[in-house]
């Protein structure tokens, strides 16, 4: 009897042994489980949006385009929404463009049928499938259109491209790249050869755009490295400018963004004043950072800097190359990217437009390396931003 009584109270023993090891380990491999389920630890990364290298202070020159073969105009889709750059301490300024830029600003950008992100995608289809892929992602994304001394009558050129976008109901964006002793001699010299005859190229243009929507960018860097003129030089600037914007006005679908360079190049007081001398009051705005590789938080807190300056004017930053930020180079540099897809719909109350002013993929110029001439198609260097930006 004791003997099976003792037998009884082993496996009894026993079993709540076997049961309390089940439930320990049962504990642990939830335990386990849970574990392996905890998100990772958040990257120490900066994102390209966020991201704000220390500037170098640098010159940014612009290149002058070939145009491209006359395109069969294509409808496009309309703006799209991006989040808003994460910008610190913004001075509160509140201004509203006019009706008819309000208007304007309503309408998707242009994409340009045929241009040369398009056609290389086309030569790489055969033997380079992913990355014509890339490519003909890259060119899906509207595109500023360059007018300058290469087109010796504008008429014919912007008749076709701001005529095209028109029939897509869409919004054109012309940067207007032709003042005498353009770029102070460096990689994107050249220009009109005097005063009168850059006016009458303007008078062109005007003509060939009559009423119809358009946004003009206005001889980039001129004002931010106008100290490169003598003071009858920089008076001459001033008055060009001026008088172009009373020109394209006429058009009251024509909205005029005069540039004022970069964050690394001129004061805000500096180019605030400059601005006014070149009557940004008639303007509708001003332009930043084109062919530039600046962030965009640094180029919105710079903007609304200058802003405070000139009346609340609004403007717009060029995004094309800022994905990554800058690395103080201005000439080709390596390892640059993409940025922010153009739209017109900020989320920021005093930009009006990320832009693509600089054609991606355009050689800023030889940079002592041997390099394409400025303006001259550089298809790997296009891929290479592509890539790096994810596409």
């Amino acid at each position: 009897m004791h003997s099976s009584r003792l037998k009884s109270i082993l496996v009894s023993y026993h079993f709540h042994t076997i049961v309390i090891v089940v439930a320990i380990l049962g504990i642990g491999g939830t335990l386990s489980v849970i574990n392996r389920q905890k998100p990772t630890q958040t990257s120490h990364v900066q994102s390209t949006e966020e991201a704000s290298p220390t500037p170098i202070p640098s010159r940014s020159p612009t290149p002058s385009p070939k145009p491209s073969p006359t395109p069969t105009p294509k409808p496009t889709a309309g703006p799209v929404p991006v989040k808003a750059p994460v910008v610190p301490n913004l001075p509160r300024i509140v201004t509203q463009p006019s009706v008819a830029i309000a208007a304007l600003l309503k309408l998707p950008l242009y994409v340009e049928p045929n241009t040369s992100v398009s056609q290389q995608a086309a030569v790489w289809d055969a033997a380079r499938v992913g990355d014509a892929a890339t490519l003909r992602r890259m060119a899906s994304q509207p595109q500023a259109k360059w007018l300058g001394d290469w087109n010796v009558d504008p008429y014919e050129e912007a008749g076709r491209y701001i005529g095209g976008a028109a029939a897509a109901r869409a919004l054109p964006v012309v940067v207007l790249y032709n003042l005498p002793n353009r770029d102070c001699g460096s990689y994107s010299s050249g220009g009109a050869s005097s005063t009168a005859a850059y006016m009458a190229w303007i008078e062109r243009v005007a003509v060939a755009a009559g009423q119809q929507p358009v946004m003009y960018i206005l001889e980039p860097d001129s004002l931010a490295e106008i100290e490169c003129f003598s003071a009858v030089q920089q008076t001459e600037v001033y008055n060009i400018l001026r008088n172009t914007t009373s020109i394209l006005k006429r058009n009251k679908q024509a909205a005029v963004y005069l540039d004022a360079g970069n964050v690394t190049w001129q004061t805000p007081v500096t180019m605030a004043s400059r601005l006014n001398s070149a009557g940004v009051g008639a303007a509708d705005g001003f332009s930043l950072n084109v062919s530039n590789f600046i962030t965009t938080p640094e180029n919105t807190v710079y903007g609304y800097q200058i802003s405070a300056l000139v009346g609340g004017k609004h403007f717009v930053i060029d995004t094309s190359r800022n994905g990554l930020g800058t690395d103080g180079q201005w000439c080709n540099p390596t390892g640059r990217a993409l940025g922010t897809k153009p739209t017109t719909q900020t989320g920021v109350p005093l930009v009006d437009a990320y832009l693509w002013i600089k054609s991606p993929g355009e050689s800023d110029g030889e940079c002592g390396r041997n390099e394409p001439k400025a303006g001259e198609w550089w298809p790997d260097y296009a891929l290479g931003l592509a890539q790096r930006a994810g596409y």
